[in-house]
């Protein structure tokens, strides 16, 4: 279900939707699905707000993609490389953007595509979608969990030691960890029906 719309000037349309910066596979689905819907992304803010205009349903093709090192800082020239390859086949740059997230410490690529060039992929090999995939489900998991191991901590200190402050510590702790974590299902689910349809390749 689609945010409702926080402000509207003329025919653009601004939306927040900032559990997505930390579910950048939702942000994907959710794109598309406001594409469906016939608007079109013309903008991408910081603080995860979007902005639309009308447009036809179905009319774009989005992807996401956030290319990171082995040491899981910003890959610049995988990100300029994605950026080549969308624009060779077609695709426009909509946005490169920093998520709000202390999870994504890293620049999100969105490009559209015209749906009427037919399905497209940033990645084309499969290998390198499922290695970008592995590393999101990681880096969520990661997080996910030191947030929900502080959260235990804070509630643990704050019952023994009779602090309501850290209570309420452990309750934004455990939020936290619930958004990271929410996401690796569909991770791990993706990732398993691409490996599958690699090993049938």
């Amino acid at each position: 279900m689609a945010p409702k719309w926080q402000k509207i000037e003329g025919d653009e349309h601004t939306m927040a939707y900032r559990a997505l910066a930390y579910d950048l596979l939702g942000m994907e689905e959710f794109l598309n699905d406001m594409s469906r819907q016939g608007w079109r992304l013309i903008r991408v803010h910081r603080t995860n707000k979007f902005t639309f205009v009308p447009g036809y349903p179905g009319e774009f093709v989005y992807r996401v993609a956030s290319p990171l090192t082995d040491g899981g800082f910003p890959d610049k020239q995988a990100t300029a490389a994605l950026a080549a390859y969308a624009t060779a086949w077609g695709a426009t740059l909509v946005a490169q953007t920093y998520p709000v997230s202390p999870a994504l410490w890293f620049r999100t690529l969105i490009v559209q595509r015209p749906a009427s060039l037919g399905p497209f992929e940033l990645y084309p090999d499969l290998n390198a979608r499922i290695a970008e995939h592995e590393t999101r489900r990681k880096r969520l998991e990661k997080f996910g969990l030191l947030a929900l191991v502080l959260g235990v901590c804070y509630f643990v200190m704050g019952i023994s030691q009779g602090r309501p402050l850290n209570i309420g510590l452990s309750s934004a702790w455990i939020v936290m960890a619930i958004f990271y974590l929410r996401p690796v299902v569909k991770y791990r689910a993706l990732l398993a029906r691409l490996k599958t349809e690699r090993d049938l390749q």
